[in-house]
């Protein structure tokens, strides 16, 4: 039986805080069960996938300006994950099929994706603002 989206957050979570940065998962975790649960979310994330998950990346993968990735990162922060379970995450998923293949995505990238996605949102706001200036807040555009 496939993990929910919950159970597959929490449990890339729980595995996130428990290792050092330079391995992709603690070794006493079984690296088939790591990926099943990665794989798990990954599908829960696709257009098609029936579940809050996939519609909020579909969201935000169509209405605004956000890579795809952004988009994912994004999604991923707003169901609880952070930067270091994201970034096992992709290391698990974006990588080969076995353990010797996977390295750990660097932090530093997630954050980057998260910045890019701050910046996006940043400037959307002030072009909302300087046009609510120009029009007035409930002037359709």
């Amino acid at each position: 039986q496939k993990p929910t989206v919950n159970e597959a957050v929490e449990f890339i979570k729980t595995i996130a805080a428990e290792f050092d940065t330079d391995e992709l998962h603690p070794e006493n975790y079984d690296w088939h069960e790591v990926r099943r649960y990665a794989l798990a979310l990954k599908q829960q994330m696709k257009p098609n996938a029936d579940s809050e998950l996939s519609e909020r990346c579909q969201t935000l993968r169509t209405a605004t300006t956000l890579s795809p990735r952004e988009a994912e990162v994004v999604a991923l922060k707003e169901h609880g994950l952070t930067h270091n379970a994201i970034a096992t995450y992709y290391g698990v998923i974006d990588k080969g099929t076995t353990n010797d293949e996977q390295y750990p995505l660097s932090i530093s990238t997630v954050d980057e994706y998260s910045r890019r996605a701050g910046e996006k949102y940043d400037t959307a706001m002030r072009t909302v603002e300087e046009l609510e200036e120009a029009y007035g807040p409930n002037k359709p555009l």
